[in-house]
């Protein structure tokens, strides 16, 4: 991250010496955006930046603006089916985006729940990897091949899931309304959860430490909605983010309770 941290003070730099007065985008208010080719939303009012990320099951993050602090913040949804080895499916995996619309201040996403693959270097593999390193990689027709399994295996691979979700947003000037609908669920499912964050892809160099990752916020485990999908097939959820002159951390579901 270096570079980027080097461009960036050379930048601040520049501007400090043109004594200019720009505001960052989390600073405006404007009205809502929508950049399609990334999938991004962005909305800005006078109590809150928020960002939505459509292309990942509807992410958000949103920030209050007079604290400049983080609100609330989710990585869509993250399933489990049991067993006695257990996997996992999220609905915020890149490219499983099958629609994503932005109409006004509300916008929705239909996505499909992918497989989050899992690896563990036991003894055995890591033997493996180093008498590879050893004698057949220093083919570099070979080694490439090798690496090419392994991208596709742990990155750009795709396997879909029967879950569904649909995540409709609509951005208030004093809070943010989330509408969410889960389907296609059977008796196999153990657990279902709305992280705060989650790696839905094997990434070498993710997860940095930052500051904000010490406030609390909301990241409920959702029991009754997970009987509800298994036995039902599908769950219906809701909540609101408040960003009053109270407590606007209080994260509020359709029924009015505390998340």
């Amino acid at each position: 991250l270096l570079h980027s941290y080097c461009l960036a003070h050379a930048a601040q730099r520049e501007v400090a010496a043109e004594k200019t007065t720009a505001l960052l985008p989390c600073q405006q208010v404007a009205p809502l955006r929508y950049f399609a080719d990334a999938g991004l939303v962005v909305a800005s009012t006078p109590r809150y930046f928020a960002l939505c990320g459509l292309k990942k099951g509807g992410v958000l993050s949103a920030f209050d603006k007079p604290t400049t602090s983080i609100v609330y913040e989710d990585a869509g949804y993250v399933a489990e089916y049991g067993g006695n080895r257990a996997r996992r499916w999220s609905s915020a995996v890149l490219g499983l985006t099958v629609e994503a619309e932005s109409a006004g201040a509300e916008v929705h996403s239909e996505s499909r729940f992918g497989l989050v693959p899992r690896p563990v270097l036991t003894p055995g593999k890591f033997l493996l990897l180093r008498f590879l390193n050893l004698t057949l990689f220093h083919s570099v027709t070979f080694a490439a091949l090798v690496r090419r399994m392994i991208i596709a295996s742990l990155i750009t691979g795709r396997r879909v899931g029967r879950l569904s979700h649909h995540r409709r947003l609509t951005f208030h000037d004093d809070r943010i309304v989330v509408h969410d609908r889960i389907s296609g669920g059977d008796r196999g499912i153990s657990s279902l959860w709305r992280p705060r964050t989650f790696t839905a892809v094997h990434m070498g160099s993710a997860r940095y430490f930052h500051p904000r990752d010490l406030v609390e916020l909301p990241e409920p485990r959702l029991a009754d909605a997970t009987r509800q999908l298994a036995t039902v097939g599908w769950v219906e959820l809701g909540f609101t983010v408040p960003f009053g002159d109270g407590d606007h951390t209080a994260v509020v579901d359709s029924r009015g309770s505390s998340l």
